[in-house]
């Protein structure tokens, strides 16, 4: 068991650190989880490249989901452009798009997978999405913002790139895998799978 110290320092368990792989010098960031704290070693190599955006990306995909929820509501359009602003006629793409490809690279995943994940897009309209981004259904953003929560969820209970590839590709015998992996699971074709990982992750929190 850990103590706070006068000077609120605490001494983690050596047991702990070689688990998580944690040595002196490491930078932790400190984070309130529903009346909890959760210790998180910040990340390295292309995960931290991704990281970098994801929090503003998480809030900009989830804003404008509910904006097209408050639309379609109203009876406007059942779509929404994730998009940045304009330079000249040539669109930027958007901050969700733009977050899942780079999750894509981060998990080496393939075209094919890629579109899976994505809902089966046409070829055509998935390169269009890689280069310009576009105009997105709500399925298509609610796959976004499980990938995005997915990863996330990885970074912070696996710091260590290598940690959460090895987990999401690892045979799991938990009760939502079934002795597959994680990431089969997700390819499965259907936006529920993401939701089951998402939330099995979200679990291990608590």
């Amino acid at each position: 068991m850990a103590v706070l110290s006068p000077k609120r320092q605490v001494t983690l368990p050596k047991e702990l650190c070689d688990r998580l792989d944690l040595a002196p010098g490491d930078d932790l960031d400190l984070v309130e989880h529903e009346g909890r704290i959760l210790i998180i070693k910040r990340a390295r190599g292309r995960s931290a490249g991704v990281l970098k955006h994801l929090k503003a990306d998480v809030r900009i995909t989830e804003d404008e989901s509910r904006d097209s929820a408050i639309a379609e509501a109203h009876g406007g359009p059942k779509s929404v452009r994730l998009s940045s602003p304009t330079i000249g006629a040539a669109p930027l793409g958007g901050p969700g798009l733009r977050t899942f490809f780079r999750i894509a690279q981060a998990w080496n995943l393939d075209d094919a997978q890629q579109r899976r994940l994505l809902g089966d897009p046409p070829p055509s309209i998935f390169d269009r999405w890689q280069r310009n981004g576009g105009v997105l259904s709500r399925d298509v953003l609610e796959r976004i913002s499980h990938v995005l929560a997915i990863f996330k969820a990885l970074s912070i209970l696996f710091p260590i790139e290598a940690q959460a590839n090895a987990w999401i590709r690892k045979p799991n015998s938990a009760s939502p895998f079934g002795g597959r992996s994680a990431l089969d699971r997700m390819l499965s074709g259907n936006v529920s799978d993401l939701f089951v990982v998402r939330s099995y992750l979200n679990g291990q929190f608590g």
